[in-house]
């Protein structure tokens, strides 16, 4: 499962409404300005993809495309899309919506010894506000046994 959040009704979540199927694009450093980019508020009747000059590929398992660029695509079937609400029961403009992976793509650059160098991929990820982070101190934990 993969999920996200959505701050109010934007065009990602009216596309899964519409389509019941999504991909998550991880985002590398090559594409940190892309990225951002496409959080400007466009209308509805405009492509980010289309605007920022992306190159798509076609889903495998849905009809949504993925970035060529990303180092990393998660192809998702929509499972559930939450309103959230606060601690009083009041109904927010936050949605959480959950997807089942079905399919993923990574780029072979960061695959060695058949796993995933998540290193090299240095993922971005929003930490809130106007701040992102790239994964880049990797370490391994083994699961503790009783």
């Amino acid at each position: 499962m993969l999920g996200f959040s959505s701050s109010g009704r934007k065009d990602s979540l009216r596309n899964i409404e519409a389509t019941g199927a999504f991909v998550h694009n991880v985002a590398g450093q090559e594409l940190v300005t892309q990225m951002n980019a496409s959080s400007a508020p466009y209308d509805h009747e405009i492509s980010e993809i289309e605007m920022l000059g992306l190159a798509t590929l076609p889903g495998d398992v849905v009809d949504v495309p993925r970035l060529a660029e990303a180092p990393a695509s998660f192809e998702c079937k929509l499972v559930d899309i939450r309103q959230l609400e606060d601690h009083k029961g009041a109904k927010l403009q936050n949605y959480l919506i959950i997807g089942e992976v079905v399919r993923v793509h990574i780029q072979e650059r960061f695959i060695q010894d058949g796993m995933i160098d998540e290193a090299a991929l240095a993922a971005v990820g929003r930490l809130g506000y106007f701040n992102y982070a790239a994964v880049s101190d990797i370490f391994a934990l083994a699961r503790p046994t009783l």
